[in-house]
């Protein structure tokens, strides 16, 4: 292993620093990519590329998706209009919606980094 670290650390550095083409590529080494990560790319995608907002935040909600046991169509429906609303004067409710989620789901980081993004701003 490099100076550089794994590609985990360059990830949660990327992000830190809010350097959308270091995390993406972080991002495309790692084999498994975390919910949790997935939507802190997803915010830093919001902030730094919105138009691919829209693309993202749906591949978000197809992951959420695949790796939640008994998500049902009214989840899918309040996650996606928890993502819809994060960049409008609702982001805190909409971030709370995603930490109410996650928690209901037993998604801890998915959580703490929805929590966290409500914290920053």
């Amino acid at each position: 292993m490099g100076s550089s670290g794994t590609p985990g650390g360059r990830f949660q550095r990327a992000i830190d620093h809010g350097n959308l083409l270091a995390a993406e590529s972080a991002a495309r080494e790692l084999e498994w990519l975390p919910l949790a990560h997935a939507f802190e790319l997803l915010l830093l995608i919001q902030r730094k590329d919105p138009p691919r907002f829209d693309r993202a935040a749906a591949r978000f909600v197809g992951k959420f998706v695949t790796e939640t046991r008994g998500v049902r169509i009214c989840d899918v429906q309040l996650l996606l209009g928890a993502l819809a609303g994060l960049d409008g004067l609702s982001r805190r409710v909409s971030l709370d919606a995603v930490e109410a989620l996650a928690t209901s789901f037993h998604h801890g980081t998915l959580a703490r980094a929805a929590k966290q993004a409500n914290r920053e701003k």
